[in-house]
């Protein structure tokens, strides 16, 4: 499965938000790690070799995290702390998802109501914010639970496209 994956300076940041909401908000847990899940089934349904990697990559012009919201997360079944985010290749527009914290708790429908939600600017983290530098990585998955990197490469986007 495709990820993209921040660089350690913006790492550093999303890790700051996620203690900041974590530090207001019982129930919520840190999600590591901080990896962009491409939703479209072309990604997330097959393992990818160093030269698609590097194919993918030439072929994105822009990648934009949006401002952090709480939501119920269809792939993970569970209620997130998480950031939609775009991905502008030359073919198209592919969504993704950055999970940043988990839910422990049970949420009723759609009664999913969180106040005093920190704001990534808080932080020193502005958002919606386009990410430059960051690494294109096939994810195997190794059990329920764990993912590991079987390969990637870095991409670093040099200007807006």
């Amino acid at each position: 499965m495709l990820v993209l994956i921040p660089n350690p300076n913006q790492t550093a940041l999303l890790v700051k938000l996620q203690k900041a909401f974590i530090g207001s908000h019982q129930g919520f847990y840190q999600q590591a790690p901080l990896w962009i899940f491409l939703k479209d089934e072309t990604f997330s349904s097959r393992d990818f070799n160093k030269d698609e990697l590097k194919q993918f990559s030439a072929e994105i012009t822009k990648v934009e995290l949006e401002q952090p919201e709480v939501y119920f997360s269809d792939s993970l079944q569970r209620v997130v702390l998480g950031s939609g985010v775009s991905v502008c290749t030359v073919s198209g527009v592919c969504r993704a998802e950055l999970i940043i914290c988990g839910s422990l708790k049970e949420w009723e429908g759609s009664s999913i109501k969180v106040t005093g939600t920190p704001t990534s600017e808080s932080v020193g983290l502005q958002l919606p914010s386009p990410l430059k530098i960051f690494r294109v990585a096939n994810a195997v998955r190794l059990d329920q639970h764990s993912l590991a990197v079987s390969d990637f490469v870095w991409k670093k986007i040099n200007k807006e496209g």
